[in-house]
């Protein structure tokens, strides 16, 4: 906990995990971690989407993700034993279900859900179809969205998000029932609050980024550019390698998904797709490249590799769009770039050719990260929420207990 707060908190962190760990599971890991270390008691609840396999498990799930009622009995259950003084919602898709926040309700504690991606809104959550920006449902009925499949080309999976849609709108789920919701950048604000989530209830918190300091590499030692995350539509991987036919330098491309063995069949030979790599060893790979290029094609939530990047000295060559519009500062900590524009992107490639202009980046990306995005602050934001959150739900129940932590 920071200096200036004196009490310590008991956090119920509930999280559901995906089949393919990313970037809300590290975050998941690494925030509980850090509440630990500043002297807060952490009890984890998680549950898998490991066993989620054949029709009958995706048709359970899928009935499951408006309202599970085991999954409100695991939290309930989780309250009643340790007791906490707030339950920080991560996941809750699609096993515990928004459901979770009736049990929080009913014991009259505190919630909090970070918002890592658009699902209350949004089918797919990404608030991207056919290869283009779509926010058709948010604030209105989700039924364009079982039109067109969009939750992994599925018509049944599709309907089983519309309706947690819609239903958690008629139930007042955001509205009435989650103390403090967590978004990653102001970017999001208009979107949720047009999806029905009160604006005063929303605090922007970045996710929280732990690297150990190490010397950033020179600029005489960094030959490529990079980058990492998942090989899918939406993040604009497609445009990225199309573009590197007409370059010259090394791109290396870290990650996994769908779209990697069209990607390989495209790619030009100075462009390698190194897979799946371990946390540290993408970091050293991001930590002697150029820049990392992050060329989405919707709204990124926050941009987590973004901040890494910055915490080794690597500049961040990004799309103009979402969360990366507050993360990247344009001709100082990167260069921000029309999505899907090559033109853009290759005037900024050319740009880092200049080691005096990289030299000076490497120091601003470095200064960004210690000033915005170091755990320690983070940490200091996300005491502020919790005990917000805390204070609100005590008004609620109409009591003021003074012998409960968190006052």
């Amino acid at each position: 906990m920071s200096a200036a707060s004196k009490d310590k908190l008991t956090v119920l962190a509930v999280h559901n995990r995906y089949q393919l760990a990313g970037g809300e599971d590290r975050v998941f890991e690494d925030e509980t971690t850090l509440l630990e270390k500043a002297g807060h008691q952490v009890h984890r609840l998680q549950l898998s989407n490991d066993d989620i396999v054949g029709l009958g498990g995706k048709l359970a799930n899928g009935l499951g993700a408006t309202y599970s009622f085991r999954g409100r009995k695991l939290v309930s259950d989780a309250i009643l034993s340790c007791r906490p003084d707030v339950v920080h919602v991560h996941n809750f898709f699609p096993k515990f279900s928004p459901a979770i926040f009736d049990a929080t309700r009913e014991h009259s504690v505190a919630s909090v859900l970070t918002l890592h991606n658009f699902r209350i809104a949004c089918a797919n959550g990404t608030l991207f179809r056919d290869g283009t920006y779509c926010d058709q449902c948010v604030g209105q009925s989700p039924l364009p969205a079982i039109v067109h499949r969009c939750y992994r080309g599925s018509r049944t999976g599709s309907a089983a998000i519309a309706a947690m849609i819609q239903t958690h709108k008629a139930l007042g789920t955001w509205q009435n029932k989650v103390d403090r919701f967590i978004i990653l950048t102001e970017a999001a604000r208009t979107i949720f609050e047009k999806a029905g989530v009160p604006s005063n209830r929303m605090v922007a918190k970045a996710n929280p980024v732990s690297i150990h300091a190490t010397t950033p590499a020179s600029p005489a030692e960094r030959s490529h550019f990079v980058y990492a995350g998942r090989l899918s539509p939406e993040k604009g991987v497609g445009f990225l390698v199309q573009t590197w036919r007409e370059r010259q330098e090394p791109l290396l491309i870290i990650g996994d998904g769908p779209d990697r063995q069209m990607l390989e069949s495209i790619a030009p030979p100075n462009v390698t797709f190194l897979g799946h790599l371990d946390h540290q060893a993408m970091l050293s790979n991001i930590g002697r490249a150029r820049a990392l290029i992050v060329p989405s094609l919707c709204p990124e939530m926050f941009g987590l590799v973004a901040v890494e990047a910055m915490a080794t000295g690597t500049p961040v060559i990004a799309a103009r769009i979402g969360g990366l519009t507050k993360i990247v500062t344009d001709s100082q900590t990167g260069f921000l770039f029309d999505p899907g524009n090559g033109r853009e992107l290759c005037a900024a490639i050319d740009s880092l050719s200049d080691d005096d202009l990289l030299s000076r980046m490497i120091g601003q990306s470095l200064s960004r990260y210690q000033e915005e995005f170091a755990p320690e602050h983070t940490m200091e934001v996300l005491e502020q929420v919790y005990r917000g959150a805390i204070s609100d739900a005590r008004q609620r129940a109409g009591k003021l207990d003074p012998g409960r932590t968190g006052s």
